[in-house]
């Protein structure tokens, strides 16, 4: 997972390289818009996946708002999501991800500057990243709600959780067809 602290400096170099060969983001990999869907499973997590966003049931609730709140001002529809303690998924329809992502890093700054005024941490790095991914097919949107759901259903029967309910989307529950999407066999 962070394989990138694992490695000697003669290796970071080397992959440094390729990477500037390739001309591609030297950090990680480019956001792309998908040609095949305007669907995507969008992802955050917390630096080392430490718990920040579940300090407290009352904080993961006002995430919750404040992530529905920047997503839906940002994409065209929003089908399912789930706020755990270190990270978020949701699922949703946007013409362009890359103006998705970038809302999120604002709202991922105003989060992190709160946060860190709340426990006194300031400097201290909240966020990792956030990524999108495309959805392939019909198959692979339902295996994602699929996960949402069982990601929150895990949670809450661990304990990390006070309700199922509180912090996953009802569009989780719902089939839907994902139009523009061909169907895996």
């Amino acid at each position: 997972m962070y394989a990138w602290r694992q490695m000697s400096p003669r290796q970071r170099k080397e992959i440094l390289a390729i990477r500037k060969r390739q001309e591609v983001p030297w950090h990680n990999p480019p956001h792309r818009n998908s040609d095949r869907t305007d669907a995507y499973l969008f992802t955050a997590a917390c630096l080392n996946h430490a718990p920040i966003i579940g300090h407290s049931i009352e904080r993961m609730e006002a995430f919750q708002l404040t992530l529905l709140d920047t997503a839906r001002a940002h994409v065209r529809e929003l089908i399912a999501w789930v706020v755990l303690p270190n990270h978020y998924h949701f699922l949703a329809r946007t013409p362009d991800c890359r103006v998705t992502l970038k809302a999120l890093g604002q709202m991922h700054g105003r989060t992190a500057y709160e946060w860190n005024g709340d426990e006194d941490a300031r400097g201290r790095q909240v966020w990792f990243n956030a990524a999108e991914t495309a959805m392939k097919s019909e198959r692979h949107f339902w295996a994602t709600v699929n996960y949402a759901s069982r990601s929150q259903l895990r949670a809450s029967q661990s304990g990390e959780t006070r309700l199922r309910e509180a912090l996953a989307g009802p569009a989780v529950f719902q089939r839907r067809k994902l139009p523009g999407a061909n169907r895996a066999r």
